[in-house]
């Protein structure tokens, strides 16, 4: 039943957007034309009186009338679709992480308090980082948890997150409490988080057991859903393709994690294609998961005597 749920809040009718209408708009248009010109062609010399000199055939004007509608409407598709592709996105990130930086976090606050400087030259650095944005660029550590601030404080629609608990995960850090915080805050907008754990089996108690994991458990469960995937359960591929971990933001961006030398990096994957790719991951693993729950902890959490 709970896993029914999760997959109807994936469900949004916001995802038709205006260049989905002007699409279908565009291929009517299309539509009508071919049909027009077949008509002109069968009917101009048999059906049709000689039109006067000077004049116009008046199923040749509609032909033409009928094409210009559909020139219009294929290039304002066209032209809107490449400007959110290659600069609506960038912009919108500009926007969530504006946002985030002029916000009252009290994270932000104690960066500023400390080294005003320090703090300055982060909010440069991460501005350049996405005025070069580029799925393929590896973010570094701090630039990568400012963009995931900025994109949960932000957040308009329902969150995936495949979390592979890696040992530089949930550790005692103001970075990484930072991180909890704005992934529970997302509850106070009424936007379902829908978080997956791949872990082994064996090391399920150990590695779920600890204070961040904790608090998602304690939150509010309306609006935050936690599930156990057992690594023994998947595929070799599947394993392979979940990396070491993503965030899909309510497919709009992917934030893919990067462990390597004990720092947490990640890349930004903003094409649709890509977009679906990964959230078709986390539908895969729905084939798999169990709910971490009361019953889960006390199966695999040790307890303390």
């Amino acid at each position: 039943m709970q896993k029914d749920v999760v997959m109807l809040v994936q469900f949004n009718w916001k995802k038709i957007r205006p260049r989905n209408i002007l699409t279908i708009i565009a291929e009517i248009a299309t539509i009508l034309s071919l049909f027009l010109a077949r008509n002109l062609h069968l009917n101009s010399q048999k059906m049709l009186p000689e039109s006067p000199a000077g004049g116009i055939n008046p199923v040749l004007l509609a032909f033409i009338i009928v094409n210009i509608v559909m020139f219009v409407f294929l290039s304002v598709t066209i032209i809107r679709a490449l400007f959110i592709h290659i600069n609506g996105k960038q912009y919108q990130l500009n926007r969530k992480f504006d946002a985030f930086s002029k916000s009252t976090s009290t994270y932000l606050f104690n960066l500023k308090q400390r080294n005003q400087s320090n703090y300055d030259k982060l909010i440069e650095k991460t501005k350049k980082a996405l005025r070069n944005l580029d799925d393929n660029t590896a973010f570094d550590e701090d630039i990568y948890y400012m963009l995931l601030y900025s994109l949960f404080f932000s957040a308009s629609g329902n969150i995936n997150v495949v979390s592979v608990l890696d040992d530089n995960e949930w550790v005692d850090t103001e970075e990484e409490d930072e991180f909890l915080r704005v992934n529970l805050a997302v509850t106070e907008k009424k936007i379902h988080l829908n978080r997956i754990f791949v872990v082994d089996e064996i090391e399920a108690g150990n590695k779920l057991n600890n204070k961040s994991i904790q608090s998602f458990m304690e939150a509010d469960h309306a609006y935050i859903h936690l599930f156990v995937v057992f690594r023994e359960k998947l595929s070799r591929s599947l394993i392979n393709n979940i990396g070491s971990g993503f965030i899909e933001f309510y497919n709009f961006i992917v934030a893919c994690d990067i462990f390597a030398d004990n720092e947490i990096r990640g890349t930004l994957k903003t094409g649709t294609r890509e977009v679906e790719y990964y959230n078709k991951i986390y539908m895969q693993l729905t084939e798999f998961y169990q709910p971490l729950n009361q019953e889960f902890k006390q199966r695999y959490f040790r307890t303390e005597t």
